[in-house]
């Protein structure tokens, strides 16, 4: 996490994405969430109409904590879990298919993300 009382590093370039997005056109929704642990955007385009999260990989300025942003060690624990338990592939996918049926899919508003379920 970032410390009290400063923004996040990923705050002004994902600021510039997100309007750089929104001024290109074709983005049916996009919202930017500041406020989470690793700020992100979300957004819908016009063609697709897929729900995408957006976060950046922002290196901290304090050298001992390096990166603030686990995405990229979180995918690869992923990727080794489905390799050691082929089935928890299709069962996170039924299991997430179930939970944004029912609107419990967005940690924002208190649902369980994609990693959770692994």
């Amino acid at each position: 996490a970032h410390a009290p009382g400063h923004a996040h590093p990923a705050l002004a370039p994902m600021r510039l994405l997100a309007n750089e997005l929104r001024a290109r056109g074709g983005v049916l929704e996009l919202t930017a969430i500041e406020s989470a642990s690793v700020p992100l955007i979300k957004l819908r385009t016009e063609r697709e109409r897929i729900a995408t999260d957006v976060t950046l990989n922002v290196l901290s300025p304090v050298p001992a904590r390096c990166a603030l942003h686990s995405g990229l060690a979180a995918r690869d624990l992923v990727k080794e879990l489905l390799g050691r338990l082929p089935p928890l592939g299709a069962l996170a996918l039924v299991t997430k298919q179930l939970l944004a049926e029912r609107g419990l899919n967005d940690t924002f508003r208190g649902g369980l993300g994609s990693y959770c379920l692994v």
